[in-house]
């Protein structure tokens, strides 16, 4: 009899097919368990966020109850304290529907009645409003963006270890392949793959290139942005581990968009935008986002400025690298205005309002519509209701509304045409993106390049038009990809217009700031900003707290 255990006579095939579907089933319950672990990660950061948020509300309701001596005198004192935003002294008019409402020049808190207005009047003795006197669970910060030049802190990325293995994207131009050399050259296993990486081997970096490139045209920039939200999404599993980093590399003229760059780059605005969605999801990777003025360079020259910053500017983000040097973001803060806008003053200049499902901005519009008999064109969503046009018409705006579709922009064409035959050329701009469907969708292509589409339609359709305001609410559900690439859609707009286009970026993540009904800080946050003498691009964020960080990260 034959030995069953000999060669010959085991059931080679058989057992091979057992194995690979045994193994197929592994990986299967593998992908499971990362999927699970992933969702508990984000279920216990909401945990962890609505328990600060808990602190925090409880903190400031002890501090109410609990009033100083120096707030209980009845003289302030000879010399106040500065407040957090440098105050004006101007005489501010009240509004137009509203002229009872006392405006405190002195006490930094947003006034019922504050407007941009025709006239400037002396204003009604002031009252203490309730934010002062319970003091503000929220602050509004006004800034500018600018670059600063800011020495590397000389240590390498913490993701950059010796024996850590980097994947970088292919560029297609050459810098990849040298950036290899020189990665491995310092104890890093680097490899190179293609603009969409499987990511089947060990990896625990990922550089990505594909926004470095020029692209040919806009739909070719949008699909770098594709290539980098795919890439993304499949490396977040292992973002989720210790160790790991995500390195996103752009050239638009290394300044972040604030000094004059190609148009058509704009759409890699939203890696800025992608690195902060990452940070904030994986707060224990290592996140890096660098953009670098690539003309003029050669592909050796770039492979070794990158190098230089990976190995020597630690975690620091977002760092522009240029022909100035070593520079990094700044939000700086500026006066309250002190020159209403002229282009306020044009009786009948139209102004169009896209709202989002929110109508975060919509008591701004209106008041300013009021104020200045400015005529409003609302452009309804789809799937958004027609009460809020309806109620601005019952509170005496000049006001007209259409469809917005993007499949079918032919119709919103004709309404504008209508709207300029009868008003003169548009002048403003309100809009509010669309938040994002789930918190998941920040990473997913199909779910953010609608916003961005309509938001480029909409630029297309007033290209002709004398535009002097852009201003742009950003949402608690607006994707951090979406807001960024937007800040980049509007510059450019503005640089195209030679900076005369005002632009506003009206920021209310998180909780945002407190309402009462339909007023309230968040509903002034566009009228504050219509100064003449504020810089071309503007920003203002809401806050839980007073204090504001030097930096945005």
């Amino acid at each position: 009899m034959s030995d069953p255990r000999s060669k010959d006579q085991l059931p080679w095939p058989r057992l091979i097919e057992r194995l690979e579907r045994s193994q197929q089933r592994l990986e299967a319950a593998h992908t499971d368990y990362l999927e699970a672990a992933a969702a508990s990660q984000r279920a216990l950061s909401q945990v962890l966020e609505s328990h600060a948020e808990l602190v925090d509300t409880i903190r400031h309701l002890a501090s109410a109850q609990q009033p100083s001596q120096d707030s209980a005198a009845e003289d302030p004192p000879a010399e106040p304290a500065p407040p957090e935003e440098e105050t004006s002294s101007e005489a501010i008019a009240t509004a137009a529907h509203s002229p009872h409402v006392a405006v405190s020049p002195t006490s930094g808190a947003l006034s019922d009645a504050e407007l941009p207005a025709r006239t400037s009047i002396p204003p009604l003795p002031a009252s203490p409003s309730p934010a002062s006197a319970t003091g503000a669970s929220a602050a509004r910060h006004i800034t500018s963006p600018t670059l600063a030049p800011v020495d590397a802190p000389g240590q390498p990325l913490p993701a950059l270890k010796r024996g850590q293995r980097a994947l970088i994207t292919n560029d297609g131009f050459g810098v990849a392949p040298l950036l290899a050399e020189l990665l491995n050259a310092r104890g890093v296993r680097a490899r190179v793959e293609g603009r969409r990486p499987e990511l089947n081997g060990p990896t625990d970096v990922v550089i990505f290139l594909g926004s470095l490139r020029a692209p040919a045209h806009l739909d070719d920039a949008m699909s770098v942005v594709e290539d980098a939200l795919v890439t993304a999404e499949r490396f977040t599993t292992r973002l989720m581990q210790p160790g790991a980093g995500f390195v996103a590399v752009l050239d638009s003229a290394g300044a972040f968009g604030l000094e004059p760059f190609d148009p058509v780059v704009a759409p890699y605005g939203a890696a800025v935008g992608l690195a902060r969605a990452l940070r904030h999801r994986h707060r224990a990777a290592h996140v890096k986002v660098i953009d670098l003025n690539a003309e003029g360079l050669d592909t050796r020259t770039i492979a070794q400025h990158l190098a230089n910053e990976l190995f020597e500017g630690a975690e620091s983000s977002p760092v522009a690298l240029g022909p100035a040097g070593r520079r990094e973001v700044r939000w700086e803060p500026f006066a309250n205005r002190a020159t209403p806008a002229p282009w306020l003053d044009d009786t009948g200049a139209p102004l169009i309002y896209v709202p989002g499902p929110g109508a975060v901005l919509a008591t701004a519009v209106e008041r300013l519509a009021i104020a200045h008999e400015l005529p409003v064109a609302v452009l309804n969503r789809p799937g958004v209701s027609t009460q809020l046009a309806r109620r601005m018409a019952e509170r005496g705006v000049a006001l007209r509304s259409a469809d917005y579709d993007l499949e079918r922009l032919f119709p919103t064409m004709d309404f504008l045409d209508a709207l300029r035959a009868d008003h003169g050329p548009i002048a403003a701009i309100v809009a509010e993106p669309f938040p994002a469907r789930r918190p998941d969708d920040v990473l997913r292509w199909d779910a953010t390049r609608p916003a961005l589409d309509e938001f480029n339609a909409l630029l297309a359709m007033t290209i002709n038009d004398p535009l002097n305001l852009l201003a742009v609410g950003l949402g608690p559900g607006t994707p951090a990809v979406v807001a960024s690439a937007i800040r980049y859609f509007a510059r450019a707009e503005s640089l195209r217009r030679n900076e005369r286009l005002q632009v506003r970026l009206v920021h209310l993540d998180g909780a945002g700031a407190p309402t009462r009904g339909d007023l309230g800080p968040r509903d002034f946050a566009l009228t504050e900003l219509l100064s003449a003498d504020e810089p071309a691009m503007a920003e203002v964020r809401f806050e839980r707290t007073s204090s504001r960080p030097a930096t945005q990260r």
